[in-house]
């Protein structure tokens, strides 16, 4: 009997659709009877919703992201700007994220992976390592918090290029008003409010690039259908 697995993303409806359909065959001879078959059919159907709720899910968030951009009235090179911009940060956030891991981690190695056969035998983890593990972490935390301070004002001085004065004060002052900033020092400057419009509805959204890019094309394929448009290109 293959167990319901609660769906964390995308990717584990993908996995749990192919676990079940492989199990499910295992567990069965070629001369499987119905009910087999109808339990290999359920478990596929249950993989398949929670994939789509998955997506659905996804769909509704973006939606929801879109509220504090669409009033913008962004261009289709705005947000393909924006975009680049996005990636580059992203990009470089990663990568020293990673070097500062490996620089950590890669000479604990040998140790790591002792203490880890130890522990999973029920034995307690060593004061020594878990001060090691501590402080590392502590590191890392400071890094990260470091980078994104860092990518704030990357993404906000790059934006200042991209966006009009009058889209940058309008993102300021939807971030003012958002229910979520009513604590916020109210006296705060336009460019603070605008560092915050960046920081929360652009970096701490781990879907942005995604989106950005569904927008970009949205914009792309509005304009090539458009009357305009199409009128246009039959003069050329």
């Amino acid at each position: 009997m293959i167990k319901t697995i609660k769906l964390t993303s995308a990717l584990t409806a993908i996995s749990l659709l192919m676990i079940a359909t492989s199990v499910t065959a295992q567990n069965n001879p070629a001369n499987s009877t119905a009910t087999s078959a109808s339990d290999q059919s359920a478990a596929e159907q249950r993989a398949h919703d929670q994939f789509e709720t998955a997506l659905l899910y996804m769909d509704a968030t973006d939606i929801d992201r879109t509220r504090s951009i669409n009033p913008l009235q962004l261009t289709e090179t705005q947000l393909h700007e924006m975009e680049a911009l996005l990636v580059k940060t992203q990009d470089n956030f990663d990568q020293q994220t990673l070097q500062e891991q490996e620089k950590l981690l890669l000479p604990l190695a040998p140790e790591i992976k002792s203490v880890q056969k130890e522990v999973l035998t029920g034995k307690s983890i060593p004061t020594d390592f878990d001060k090691k593990m501590i402080k590392i972490s502590l590191k890392l935390l400071h890094l990260r918090q470091n980078l994104n301070l860092q990518d704030i004002a990357t993404v906000s001085e790059g934006l200042h290029k991209i966006f009009t004065k009058d889209q940058i004060k309008l993102a300021a002052d939807m971030e003012k008003s958002a229910p979520t900033t009513q604590t916020y020092n109210p006296n705060a400057t336009e460019a603070q409010w605008f560092n915050l419009w960046v920081s929360q509805v652009l970096l701490d959204y781990p879907h942005i690039i995604p989106l950005i890019k569904a927008m970009e094309k949205a914009q792309a394929d509005k304009t090539a259908t458009s009357p305009s448009s199409t009128q246009s290109g039959t003069g050329k």
